[in-house]
């Protein structure tokens, strides 16, 4: 190969090299998108077709991510509001606690705001953060289950799980017992939970914490795997498990074909 053709492969190699980093520190951190779930089962009550719920996680005290997750929910303005866990990267200021809830107020849901806690809140700022979300208007539901009604007689169950039980490892897993004729919706900020039900019933999980992978490679998938559940949705059993890539940046502060996402999954029933 010529000095000339050898100099245009590396000039380009350079200028490849230098946008795949841009895009992985840069922009893709910060397209945050809207992503459209649907999940049809004979156990969702007719009353309950077509409901719509926003599933935001990870915000990790990105707050401009956040403005631009939650611009999409009130647009879209789901029937109920859930938040995965993991609001804080560090112990935060009673300025950004004040930020937070602010923005966090502004959303609403006719069907309530529910939320339950990732590791990083326990962690890192775990009686702040409850503080936070309550006064933001979300009702925190970590280790219990509620039934949520639709203005009619009918009802759903969602349960929460704390990320205690992976942070106290020796500790019985402490799952709810639900009810059989419900259909049930569990939240817990770390997919590999699923594993854990054993002979609960779990309809649909709705789960955060990998990112979507961090970086991804294509053929390869995610080269940072902080799961063993890291497609954004996959059946486990008879769990359809359904994961959001997050809102913010943890270690490491980059993404790769791993874009933020702020969730809308809307129930549908055949009987409706």
């Amino acid at each position: 190969m010529s000095k000339k053709k050898l100099a245009v492969l590396l000039g380009l190699i350079a200028i490849v090299s230098s946008l795949i980093y841009f895009e992985m520190t840069h922009f893709a951190p910060q397209r945050v998108k809207l992503r459209i779930e649907t999940v049809e089962s004979t156990r969702i009550p007719a009353s309950f077709n077509n409901l719509s719920i926003g599933f935001l996680s990870d915000v990790y005290s990105h707050e401009e991510n956040l403005d631009k997750a939650l611009i999409e929910l009130d647009s879209f303005k789901p029937d109920m509001i859930i938040f995965g866990g993991n609001l804080f990267k560090a112990a935060p200021s009673e300025k950004e606690q004040a930020a937070m809830i602010e923005k966090l107020s502004k959303v609403n849901a006719k069907l309530g705001k529910y939320a339950v806690l990732g590791e990083n809140d326990i962690r890192k700022a775990n009686e702040v953060t409850q503080e936070v979300l309550t006064q933001s208007g979300f009702k925190l539901i970590s280790n219990t289950k509620i039934d949520v009604h639709n203005f009619t007689t009918d009802s759903i169950q969602l349960v929460g799980i704390d990320a205690n039980n992976d942070i106290n490892k020796e500790t019985e897993f402490p799952y709810p017992t639900t009810s059989e004729d419900l259909f049930n919706i569990t939240i817990a900020n770390n997919p590999d939970n699923v594993k854990e039900f054993d002979d609960t019933e779990v309809d649909l999980m709705l789960s955060g914490k990998t990112m979507g992978g961090y970086i991804r490679l294509p053929l390869i998938g995610s080269i940072t795997e902080s799961s063993d559940y890291i497609n954004k949705r996959q059946t486990v059993d008879e769990t359809t498990l359904i994961i959001s890539s997050g809102i913010g940046l943890k270690e490491p502060e980059m993404r790769l074909l791993s874009n933020p996402d702020v969730m809308i999954v809307i129930l549908k029933s055949p009987e409706a």
